[in-house]
């Protein structure tokens, strides 16, 4: 394993860590912050985490708030590696709790594929990441993450609901399976 692939790793085990212990009973605010990203990314505007702190608040008053400092952060990162929003610039916060530390500055994806799975997912969550990626001309990789960022549990495989075998290789192995069945 190399040093930037054990990076990412840690990096992705530290992230779904935060998201994780937000979803005990008396927590929940990664779906507030989620639900702030994607209202300011809807509006095409650049905009900072401060933003999207002021924006939880209105949304829910009366939360005490994210139970570790790094969850808006770990949020963020689900919403760009989805690619609901991309980073465009970097400025220091100006939250007193922050101590002006480097923050990045972020805005919505212009790109009509993410656009169309968001509202595909969104519209039917029941739908699968393979039937989304293939209406949109993504890959299903990054459907799923979208369906992540969007808070949306995953995906179910969908059971074939005849057996026809899949492929003329799927069909030749059937046919040999059926008549060893009836030598016998």
């Amino acid at each position: 394993m190399s040093a930037e692939s054990s990076g990412a790793q840690r990096r992705d085990d530290g992230t779904a860590a935060v998201l994780d212990a937000d979803l005990a009973g008396h927590r929940g605010y990664a779906a507030i912050v989620r639900e702030a990203i994607a209202a300011l990314a809807d509006t095409g505007e650049v905009f900072t985490p401060d933003d999207v702190a002021r924006r939880c608040a209105e949304l829910a008053p009366d939360h005490p708030g994210p139970h570790r400092a790094q969850l808006i952060g770990a949020v963020f990162n689900g919403a760009v590696q989805s690619g609901l929003v991309e980073v465009v610039g970097h400025e220091r916060s100006r939250r007193r709790n922050r101590n002006r530390g480097h923050q990045n500055r972020y805005q919505g994806t212009l790109d009509p594929r993410i656009v169309g799975a968001r509202l595909i997912l969104a519209g039917d969550p029941a739908v699968s990441n393979a039937e989304t990626a293939r209406r949109t001309g993504l890959s299903v990789h990054r459907v799923a993450t979208i369906r992540r960022s969007l808070g949306l549990p995953p995906a179910r495989h969908r059971k074939q609901l005849d057996d026809a075998p899949r492929t003329a290789k799927h069909q030749r192995a059937a046919e040999s399976t059926t008549s060893t069945h009836k030598e016998n």
